[in-house]
Order: structure tokens, then C-alpha cells, then sequence
């Protein structure tokens, strides 16, 4: 739907906005080379990557890092659904 510049808590962020077939989602793109970028929420494995989950206000919320890059995935989207959107994104 679109995209911006925003922020994730202290850190500047890219912001691109989904809609999907069954809800929206929202992902989060933070550069963060000094690794100071920590995600709270309960370790899952997801494929080959591990992420973060967590529900806040309402919106399931994974996180996970490449290399130096945070990447956060808000979304209504149930649990098991989400979970599909991130292994299928990891292709």
C-alpha cells in the first residue's frame, strides 16, 4: 500500500505497508551494524531463522535479524499465519 521513513523506538526505520488476503501487515526495516537493537518476546523457530514473537495492542509482532539489518513484522494476522508469511518471505 505504501511506504516512508519512520521510526522504531529510538532507531530510524523504513516503513512499508502490506495488504494481504486475510489482514494488513506492517514491516519495519532498521539498520543496526552495532547490534544495539534488542527484540523482547518469546523465541520460535521459523525454517532456518530464529525470530521473535511478540502480541502487543491487539497485533502479533516477529522480529528477526540478518546481518545488520532488524526486521519487525506487525500484523493482525493470527500466530500459524504469520508464521507462514515469514517462512514464505525467507524464500
Amino acid at each position: 500500500l505504501g511506504a516512508r521513513l519512520s521510526h522504531l523506538r529510538e532507531w530510524p526505520a523504513a516503513y512499508i505497508r502490506y495488504e494481504l488476503p486475510r489482514g494488513q501487515a506492517g514491516l519495519f526495516i532498521v539498520d543496526d551494524p552495532d547490534g544495539r537493537f534488542g527484540a523482547s518476546g518469546r523465541e520460535v523457530r521459523i525454517g532456518p531463522r530464529t525470530v521473535r514473537l511478540v502480541a502487543a495492542r491487539g497485533y502479533n509482532v516477529v522480529t528477526w535479524r540478518d546481518a545488520e539489518i532488524v526486521y519487525s513484522l506487525v500484523s493482525d494476522l493470527d500466530e500459524a499465519a504469520l508464521y507462514d508469511l515469514v517462512r514464505t518471505a525467507g524464500r
